[in-house]
């Protein structure tokens, strides 16, 4: 046996490329033996009250059966570990995704991408969440059209009845049918809705607390003048206020990188405050570094504030900027 695909990059970089781009570091990965294995801290499912983690694991050999598939095109994936499901293999709880003799275009491929294989997984732990919620093992709904347990030719084969069929045809939908449709509809309503408010809440408590920040960070710019002023005499003082301006301009940048995907509309304002620190509190901290370090208490009162009008205004613009955006 060669090389196994796992560790190939011409095969794990296209692989994985779009899904690193969307989930950044929650996207980790390990190898062990023949095995690969992603695990994704978080992912965002309607009806769900957190993120739900998963685990999607490929083998060179793997000890289950691929129905004829390569090891590549049929990984196992691991989500809300023993939640009832319509849709998940007896031996080890893995999701049942696709059926396998389905055309490809009709299943996963690895040639689709893993990003691709974790957007099915958010479709079914949705349809798995529908299904619990009207009824799981009795009568629940599964809102899409999903493959008969089982393969052709074994005892599990269900295939539908195509004399059922043409009698459901033909009769249309009777009231117990309306009403079997009617109740998902309305849970889903449900669920949407709290999915959206928990979502909005989230997203605004996250935002408030990248904003704040992103201010925080130019506010204690903003203070280096009188950090310098205030200095004590110390033969390692220069260095370590030079640094901490210098930790200051990174962060800045960081946080107006940020804001970039964060929320775009507030990256320019962001920049202009900065800019504005930048112009007033760097001429500020040149007038204090020609100023003699103090060594007595009386010498912390430094009279006169240090001018910050433009930055005042920029950081009001900057404010209301995040507030529209929350």
């Amino acid at each position: 046996m060669g090389v196994w695909y796992g560790v190939q990059p011409q095969w794990w970089a296209p692989l994985e490329r779009d899904a690193r781009h969307r989930f950044g570091t929650d996207l980790k990965h390990s190898y062990d033996k023949g095995r690969l294995t992603y695990r994704l801290t978080g992912l965002d499912v309607i009806g769900e009250a957190t993120p739900v983690p998963v685990t999607i694991c490929f083998f060179a050999d793997p000890c289950y059966p691929t129905f004829g598939q390569l090891p590549q095109d049929f990984p196992r994936v691991f989500a809300n570990p023993g939640a009832a499901s319509k849709h998940r293999y007896n031996t080890d709880g893995a999701m049942c995704l696709w059926y396998p003799y389905d055309p490809g275009e009709h299943r996963w491929t690895s040639s689709k991408g893993l990003l691709h294989l974790f957007e099915i997984v958010r479709t079914h732990l949705f349809l798995e969440h529908c299904w619990r919620l009207t009824g799981g093992e009795n009568g629940g709904q599964w809102l899409v059209e999903d493959a008969p347990h089982g393969l052709p030719g074994s005892s599990a084969w269900k295939p539908p009845s195509s004399s059922r069929l043409r009698r459901r045809r033909a009769a249309g939908r009777g009231q117990a049918q309306t009403t079997a449709l009617i109740v998902p509809v309305i849970a889903l309503g449900g669920v949407y809705v709290t999915y959206a408010l928990n979502h909005r809440a989230l997203r605004r408590e996250r935002r408030s607390k990248t904003f704040a920040e992103a201010l925080t960070a130019v506010e204690e710019y903003l203070q280096m003048p009188y950090r310098i002023r205030r200095r004590p005499y110390s033969p390692d003082i220069h260095r370590e206020l030079t640094d901490a301006a210098s930790a200051l301009l990174a962060r800045m940048a960081f946080h107006h990188a940020w804001l970039q995907i964060e929320a775009s509309a507030v990256a320019e304002p962001y920049a202009a405050l900065v800019a504005a620190a930048r112009s007033e509190a760097g001429g500020h901290m040149s007038e204090a570094w020609q100023q003699p370090p103090i060594d007595t208490d009386s010498g912390m009162s430094l009279g006169a504030a240090y001018s910050r009008d433009r930055s005042s205004a920029a950081r009001a613009l900057c404010i209301e900027a995040m507030r529209r955006n929350l």
